[in-house]
């Protein structure tokens, strides 16, 4: 019996070879041949998708995950403008992993307008912060908040806008996926405005000392 020469199935081993591949690659699953670099049959570690690595050791715990919490925001109306707002939220944060943070809400508010009753009022606000300090469960941020008010009480319609920029800190409880946080906005824009009437308005550097925000967030 004449065996098979060798010459003939060295010949065959690389055009199959070859035809796998031109048919994995018709099909759109190319074949994987191993490392290369260490001449192991077994796949190499799969790249990782750019920006998508693990987080830092000084990474905010909840980067990433969406916050639903409550804010407390006294604001003391500066020179020629009436009372003191203080609107409450329900408001939801996300911090990004590019330092770049989002925060906005919807709520409630009183107006003390001389002479009467406070009138309620309300409320909505928005900012983007940034992160200039991080650690695991703390940061550090500047922001520029946006805050809006509308008084529906007896049909006086009258509004406050407040664009105002400052910087605060959350504190988190780690392992817990809850929150605190302070911040203290003291450059600032007002204005208040009644139907039929010229707006009152000021700014300037500590022109309105009480615009803080405190609250409260939990994080998915």
């Amino acid at each position: 019996m004449k065996l098979p020469d060798e010459t003939g199935i060295s010949a065959v081993g690389p055009a199959m070879l070859w035809a796998a591949g031109i048919l994995a690659i018709l099909l759109g699953t190319p074949p994987s041949f191993g490392d290369p670099s260490t001449g192991s049959s077994l796949p190499g570690p799969s790249a990782t998708p750019a920006g998508e690595g693990p987080p830092s050791a000084n990474t905010f715990a909840d980067v990433g995950k969406l916050g639903l919490g409550f804010a407390m925001a006294p604001i003391a109306i500066v020179t020629n403008l009436p009372g003191m707002i203080i609107p409450g939220f329900l408001d939801l944060r996300e911090w990004y992993r590019n330092r770049w943070g989002v925060d906005g809400g919807i709520g409630f508010g009183f107006a003390d307008v001389s002479p009467g009753p406070a009138a309620f009022q309300l409320a909505a606000h928005a900012e983007p912060m940034y992160r200039l300090v991080e650690q695991p469960d703390f940061v550090f941020f500047t922001d520029m908040n946006l805050l809006s008010t509308l008084s529906l009480q007896n049909g006086s319609n009258a509004g406050s806008f407040l664009l105002s920029y400052g910087f605060g800190f959350e504190k988190a409880f780690v392992p817990a996926p809850v929150t605190i946080s302070l911040q203290w906005n003291p450059l600032s824009l007002d204005i208040y405005s009644l139907p039929g009437e010229r707006p009152l308005w000021s700014y300037g550097l500590l022109g309105t000392p009480v615009n803080f925000m405190v609250g409260f967030h939990y994080y998915f």
